[in-house]
């Protein structure tokens, strides 16, 4: 019976916006290194000794690109268990960072962003907020409000249904009357035949 109550879900994030400019910078960043390394390598170091500093350092700026490019792959997986949600980040699907841990009690609205969610959001004050979503366009994007620190914040998250239904059972009384219902009625619409 517990197996139906504990529901783990890992997304990639999309190369797209923030994830695109911050490759673009390491690799202007690894070019700079490499510039500054060699210039300083051609300048101060006499020509016998040269060829073996070029692999010391090319070895060294290769170093660094395997253990800092896999901060541009990023992947966000959550995990609900009985009354609880845990975000993690996981970088180069590697190294795993511990990002946000809630109980499920503590959000005080639940449901799907949309347009309609989004304008009426415009008007609440959040002073933190918190983003594990592939890209802006997906698909099932929901928010969550809760209060943490004396602070508002809102958690933007995809779930798929039987995510959203966990969280339901845990915390209904946060839950957007109408996210599940549609839901229910997008998907069969779009299941609808014809489209």
């Amino acid at each position: 019976m517990s197996e139906n109550l504990i529901f783990e879900y890992l997304i990639r994030q999309k190369n797209s916006g923030k994830l695109i400019k911050k490759k673009l910078l390491f690799i202007f960043g690894y070019i700079a290194l490499a510039i500054l390394i060699y210039s300083l390598i051609f300048s101060y170091c006499p020509t016998i000794v040269l060829f073996p500093f070029l692999l010391l350092v090319t070895a060294v700026i290769g170093g660094v690109v395997f253990f800092t490019w896999k901060f541009t792959i990023v992947e966000f997986e959550y995990i609900i268990v009985p009354d609880h949600i845990t975000f993690t980040v996981i970088y180069g699907k590697r190294l795993r960072k511990r990002a946000l841990d809630l109980e499920l009690k503590a959000f005080s609205e639940i449901g799907y962003y949309d347009p309609v969610s989004a304008e009426r959001l415009e008007n609440v004050t959040v002073n933190r907020d918190f983003v594990y979503i592939s890209s802006t366009s997906a698909p099932d994007i929901c928010y969550a409000l809760f209060d943490r620190d004396n602070e508002k914040c809102i958690l933007y998250f995809e779930a798929p249904d039987k995510a959203l239904e966990l969280i339901k059972k845990y915390n209904p009384s946060a839950f957007r009357a109408a996210a599940l219902e549609t839901r229910k009625y997008l998907n069969m619409k779009n299941s609808a035949p014809g489209k």
